[in-house]
């Protein structure tokens, strides 16, 4: 399950889904033990997506809290439930792997223009 962030109103069928939950009654289970409250309406179950989030991490915290005593939580879920693109390291020093890259496709082409691009706007 990759962390992402969610919606501030989770469907409970988009809560099983990321918890690859199929059954309802399971899924009812683990929000009465997780403490995680289901809300009925016209438009059928959901639950609030932050709540949701902060559960599934919940055991993430709880050991990094242990592992690292001066650990801030808030600072870990605002960085993690950001939107961001991944830094791409780029090494001046040494070579890594072929001289050059010849894309194969239109679409290896657009991505490795991309690739590029965000290298060299990093330099």
């Amino acid at each position: 399950m990759a962390l992402q962030p969610v919606p501030a109103i989770l469907r409970v069928k988009d809560a099983m889904d990321l918890l690859q939950i199929k059954d309802a009654r399971t899924f009812d289970a683990w929000c009465e033990k997780h403490q995680v409250t289901i809300f009925q309406d016209v438009g059928g179950r959901f639950l609030y997506g932050e709540e949701f989030s902060f559960k599934i991490m919940k055991p993430i915290i709880e050991e990094m809290k242990k592992k690292y005593p001066n650990w801030h939580e808030k600072f870990f879920i605002d960085e993690l439930m950001q939107p961001k693109e991944l830094p791409i390291p780029v090494s001046k020093d040494k070579k890594c792997g072929k001289d050059k890259y010849i894309p194969q496709g239109k679409n290896e082409t657009k991505y490795l223009s991309k690739l590029t691009k965000i290298a060299t706007n990093n330099k």
